[in-house]
């Protein structure tokens, strides 16, 4: 899964107090999910990450290049600024997050989508960083197709 915003309130309204992930799940939607099925494991948060208020009682923390108002209602009715601007916030994340043992999951996964977003972001931004994984995928990968 990959969280794209964290948004929570302090009001007392209708909705309540909460706090919600937006994570892109397995089937790649973008669902809010409440925090209370998640245990945090790290404070960090990734470097072009921003606080914002979106209403006198809610709040938003999520990357700057997304966190202008009607970014979520661009992003399902598929514009493509919108779906640009996530992707390349995804690839970001994926850049400064990903660990060795993360990329050795993903590439030995059958999860073709995220396999070849992996090669692409990794090819685009030139990030050798996990090189020999990728090796040893292509060494498997051709090795499959010898006659």
């Amino acid at each position: 899964m990959t969280l794209s915003s964290i948004e929570f309130s302090n009001s007392l309204s209708t909705s309540g107090n909460y706090i919600k992930f937006r994570l892109q799940n397995d089937d790649n939607s973008i669902i809010p999910y409440s925090a209370n099925l998640f245990e945090i494991v790290s404070d960090k948060l990734n470097s072009a990450w921003i606080f914002n208020q979106k209403t006198k009682n809610n709040y938003w923390i999520l990357p700057k290049e997304i966190s202008y108002n009607s970014f979520w209602e661009d992003y399902y009715n598929d514009e493509i600024v919108a779906r640009k601007h996530f992707n390349h916030v995804k690839e970001v994340l994926y850049l400064e997050e990903l660990a060795e043992e993360d990329v050795h999951d993903i590439l030995y996964s059958n999860k073709e989508e995220e396999i070849d977003f992996i090669l692409n972001v990794l090819m685009k931004n030139k990030c050798d960083r996990f090189i020999n994984y990728v090796v040893d995928y292509a060494s498997v990968e051709l090795s499959s197709y010898k006659k």
